[in-house]
């Protein structure tokens, strides 16, 4: 079911829409701009998703993170890990490199 609408038309346009309203082209993760995918953050408001159900994440991270799901870990513990990550970046006022956040998934997802 969930790979049928992924397939379909109103999939399609709700991707197009989230492309052109959120102006930052990077994985929320990695911050990469290669290979984006549309990530749905919950899959309550499926067929009925509003910019703010979504999220940009490469293939790689994308991967790993429903790897963590399936292994039973909480997609809310892995985002609250991503932003302590990215508030220690804001406070420390450097810019992590991608590597180091693959790094702590690697870790998450072997715990």
């Amino acid at each position: 079911m969930y790979r049928d609408y992924l397939k379909s038309n109103h999939w399609k346009e709700v991707k197009k829409d989230f492309y052109c309203f959120k102006k930052n082209h990077r994985c929320h993760i990695c911050f990469s701009r290669e290979n984006l995918n549309v990530h749905h953050k919950n899959y309550k408001s499926l067929n009925q998703e509003r910019a703010k159900d979504l999220t940009y994440l490469c293939q790689d991270c994308h991967t790993k993170l429903h790897e963590m799901i399936n292994k039973g870990k909480g997609i809310r513990i892995c985002y609250q890990l991503l932003q302590a990550l990215k508030k220690k970046e804001r406070r420390e006022n450097i810019r992590l490199h991608k590597e180091h956040f693959k790094e702590v998934m690697e870790k998450v997802l072997s715990l």
